[in-house]
């Protein structure tokens, strides 16, 4: 999926910064993620139907990120802009599409 920019629309737990610092601790990018919002005092509460990921939701309290690793993933923030899908074309053709054509 592309944005009207032209950009690519890539996830957090497919950025190569994610998958480095999941490497790095032997975890999931989703555990990663999680970690960075617990350890940024957010509360989250994450859902999951499969139970393997329910015990790795649950399995992001035996480590701690390093204050470098911290950063990095805080400077993945894209602001507003990052959370608008936009008025991507692929998206004109869902019933619920929100925007005027």
């Amino acid at each position: 999926m592309s944005s009207d920019q032209g950009g690519n629309c890539q996830t957090p737990m497919q950025d190569p910064v994610v998958l480095e610092i999941a490497k790095k601790y032997g975890k999931s990018p989703g555990q990663v993620l999680l970690r960075f919002l617990v350890q940024s005092g957010i509360a989250v509460i994450p859902r999951s139907s499969k139970p393997e990921r329910v015990k790795q939701n649950i399995d992001i309290f035996d480590f701690e990120l390093s204050e470098n690793d911290y950063n990095k993933l805080k400077a993945l923030e894209k602001g507003e802009a990052g959370r608008q899908l936009g008025k991507n074309a692929s998206l004109k053709k869902h019933p619920e599409y929100p925007f005027d054509s």
